[in-house]
């Protein structure tokens, strides 16, 4: 899966590269396994809220063929891997799903 991460008031170093390759990225790739690696492209913006509530907001779009193919997720707290994990449990169910509804219509 190729993901473009996009900062917003944070750096987005190789610290935190390795965490969204390791707790989000893999895991998400396992889902489509069968999908070419050119259709398996999302991205993933980051956003630290400094003002006063210090919290992490992540946003995730990834565009699937077909009816039914956008994946989109949005999630927000105080710690950056907890929100990333909320994101990654989002972001599966609708790829699950989206899977479902393919299967589904194969069937018919």
């Amino acid at each position: 899966m190729r993901l473009q991460i996009v900062g917003d008031g944070i750096e987005i170093d190789d610290r935190i590269k390795t965490i969204i390759d390791e707790k989000f990225v893999y895991e998400i790739d396992k889902l489509l396994p069968q999908m070419d690696e050119d259709l398996k492209t999302g991205t993933l913006r980051l956003t630290k809220e400094t003002h006063h509530d210090k919290k992490y907001r992540l946003i995730f779009n990834m565009d699937l063929p077909g009816q039914g193919g956008v994946i989109f997720s949005e999630e927000s707290g105080e710690d950056m891997l907890n929100v990333l994990i909320a994101l990654k449990k989002e972001v599966s169910r609708q790829i699950k799903d989206y899977k479902e509804e393919r299967e589904d219509a194969r069937k018919s």
